[in-house]
């Protein structure tokens, strides 16, 4: 690391925010907003990071998909409503689907469990009433989801979605990747409401409670790109396409940092990148790392639309053989808004044997084939291809999650000026709500200092 500058640590720095997702986006805009002097930086060309959108053959696609339910009052859901404004909006109900044994599992599952088999129905039903027993802590996925909706629909329908969504099986991933519990800005669990307020089903919502999500009709990104003008407006700077950093350090803080070939001095910075990353330039790789995986999107369009539709958002093949683990549809988030002549399909690959040693064109056309194998589209009615790598994209939190974060987070914890939050500079599996509520609460705490 080199010297610090002799002006870093004054208040004529800039509170540094490395990463223009939505959590980066919200505490640069709120910081600049209460008058503070804010530099963004970013690698990509654009803001958004995983929230961007962007046209492929006339179909609009996400890096997603990305829902924001239309009657969620969380800090975060609110502060994107506001800042989307009075741009046009898609509102339908949300439902996904997972297929297994040649039939789609609905979530949330509302009535359609009246058609489970019989075993399904008698494990799901015994597991509703029964009372966990005194002590009990369903650490792993897999002993929640059995405790609740039995071995034969966790072995047959959950368990293998999990597994080729996060390359472990269930017994090996915390529940708390799945249920996703908030935390602040040192990264520690925010403490639960009193007890006669928690509703003792609600780890169940998502599979018993439909609800409306809200679409902006140009894209999830629009959020992002709408919470970057605001940002602009009051006043804060944006570096874009800056793949190289450099941190200057000084006992207990962060002194400046090199980005475009030019040094900043640093006020505070706050760090959205990669943990494993920031380790690096704290001098600190190597002791402990933060397990991601990295996530292929492949993104196609076909002529015509297809021939069986459902209103799923998304759906889950979790079987062997098929490349990607999920497929979202551009139409079924925008419905009329979608071209007449055409259509789209998003694949996610997280983990499937032997990607790593696959080229880009390779897995592409394992995708193609693998559409047509499912019966959604013929290879001979593709139009166009694309496919994106998000590098340490998705945590993943094995069952001693919590003491690899303890160390994983030590290094950040020696310089006052310094907050690693959200998705990944926090290893924090949330929604963007939940990133949104990590920029708030940043910036909240860095206004609070002083």
């Amino acid at each position: 690391m080199g010297a610090a500058p002799e002006t870093a640590v004054t208040r004529d720095g800039y509170d540094v925010i490395v990463g223009a997702g939505l959590c980066g986006l919200t505490a640069g805009y709120l910081l600049a907003k209460s008058g503070r002097k804010c530099l963004l930086i970013e690698r990509e060309a654009a803001v958004g990071g995983l929230a961007r959108s962007f046209d492929l053959d006339g179909v609009t696609f996400d890096l997603g998909p990305h829902v924001l339910y239309e009657k969620d009052m969380s800090r975060g859901a609110v502060l994107l409503r506001e800042a989307l404004g009075d741009a046009p909006v898609v509102k339908r109900p949300f439902r996904y689907a997972i297929v297994s044994g040649g039939r789609a599992f609905k979530m949330p599952i509302i009535l359609d469990m009246l058609a489970y088999p019989l075993r399904y129905k008698f494990e799901i039903a015994r597991g509703l009433v029964r009372k966990p027993e005194p002590g009990s802590h369903p650490a792993s996925i897999r002993h929640s989801i059995e405790s609740r909706f039995g071995s034969s629909f966790y072995r047959e329908v959950f368990g293998p979605m999990i597994a080729k969504k996060t390359g472990r099986p269930g017994g090996e991933v915390h529940v708390e990747w799945f249920i996703r519990p908030p935390r602040d800005v040192k990264n520690r669990k925010k403490p639960p409401p009193p007890r006669h307020v928690r509703n003792f089903l609600e780890p169940l919502k998502n599979f018993f409670s439909q609800k409306n999500y809200l679409y902006p009709v140009a894209g999830f990104g629009e959020y992002a790109r709408r919470l970057h003008r605001s940002y602009e407006a009051a006043g804060g700077r944006t570096l874009l396409g800056c793949h190289e950093l450099a941190l200057s350090l000084s006992p207990g803080s962060v002194a400046g940092i090199r980005a475009g070939g030019v040094e900043y001095p640093v006020r505070n910075l706050v760090w959205t990148g990669s943990v494993n990353e920031l380790n690096r330039h704290l001098g600190a790789a190597g002791s402990v790392a933060a397990k991601y995986v990295k996530t292929w999107l492949v993104f196609l369009t076909y002529n015509g639309k297809r021939p069986d539709r459902h209103s799923f958002v998304y759906v889950y093949y979790p079987q062997d053989g098929v490349i990607f683990v999920r497929a979202y549809y551009p139409d079924n988030l925008y419905g009329s808004q979608s071209p007449p002549d055409r259509e789209g399909i998003c694949l996610e690959i997280n983990s499937f044997p032997g990607i790593e040693k696959m080229s880009e064109e390779e897995i592409i056309g394992a995708c193609v084939r693998d559409v047509e194998f499912l019966g959604i589209f013929p290879a001979s009615a593709l139009r166009s291809k694309k496919a994106v790598g998000l590098a340490d994209s998705m945590p993943v939190y094995g069952i001693d999650y919590e003491e690899t974060m303890s160390a994983l987070f030590a290094p950040a914890r020696n310089y006052t000026n310094l907050l690693a939050v959200g998705r990944t500079g926090g290893y924090y599996f949330c929604m963007s709500p939940a990133a949104v509520d990590q920029g708030i609460d940043a910036a909240e705490h860095l206004l609070a200092q002083e």
